[in-house]
């Protein structure tokens, strides 16, 4: 059965697809600020050091409610809320599942491409003599840090539902639910701070360019 995507020729310069971007500063206004903020953070403070500040507030409750929320950046999610759209509206589904696929692509060509190498916090802090904070029920990977493919998920998957979604005040909460996503990757001491700005960056990236190659019309609200 064909699909049909509404506008079969990607046209990046839809001026439709623009303005319906616009309204949902909620999310992208402070995402943006996020990730150019991130950025020269990056680029000004070492990732070591980064780390160790992010992941000095700890407690068993944020245990708790970090192992949780890092399921937010999981294939499952991207899933569910596909099936949800197919249900309801398919070709919204296809381009949340098509966001989802090719942000994953992209991710899983760097980590196992040119920085394959790219130790993660438990291996890199035990290379240097230092080790990083347990967490019960948490197994600590060694390798394949950069860029965080859980960030870049839950950025692609929540900035694709805002821009899907017809009202405008819900663009600020999935923000902030993406956020909490890339931040739990921190605490839980499987990523730096490069890698999840590194991976939300490339999430929103890979959702704008899916949405605006197939825009759809979803009303201010």
């Amino acid at each position: 059965m064909a699909v049909d995507l509404s506008n079969p020729t990607p046209q990046l310069s839809d001026i439709q697809g623009i303005k319906s971007v616009i309204p949902k500063a909620g999310f992208w206004a402070p995402a943006t600020i996020l990730l150019l903020s991130g950025w020269s953070t990056m680029a000004l403070v070492p990732k070591e050091e980064s780390f160790r500040v992010l992941t000095s507030f700890h407690s068993p409750w944020m245990d708790v409610l970090m192992r949780n929320l890092t399921y937010l950046g999981d294939g499952f999610m991207l899933l569910l809320a596909v099936l949800v759209y197919l249900a309801t509206n398919r070709p919204k589904a296809w381009r949340l599942a098509l966001a989802g696929i090719a942000t994953s692509l992209v991710v899983q060509s760097l980590k196992h491409g040119p920085f394959s190498e790219v130790a993660r916090p438990s291996l890199h802090f035990k290379q240097l003599g230092e080790m990083i904070r347990s967490i019960p029920g948490v197994e600590q990977h060694a390798m394949n840090s950069f860029p965080s493919g859980h960030s870049a998920s839950a950025f692609a998957l929540f900035w694709m539902l805002a821009l899907l979604n017809p009202k405008r005040r819900y663009a600020f909460p999935f923000f902030i639910l993406a956020t909490l996503a890339a931040y739990s990757r921190i605490y839980l001491g499987q990523h730096f701070f490069n890698d999840t700005i590194a991976g939300a960056t490339i999430g929103m990236l890979v959702a704008t360019i899916v949405y605006l190659s197939w825009p759809i019309k979803t009303g201010n609200k």
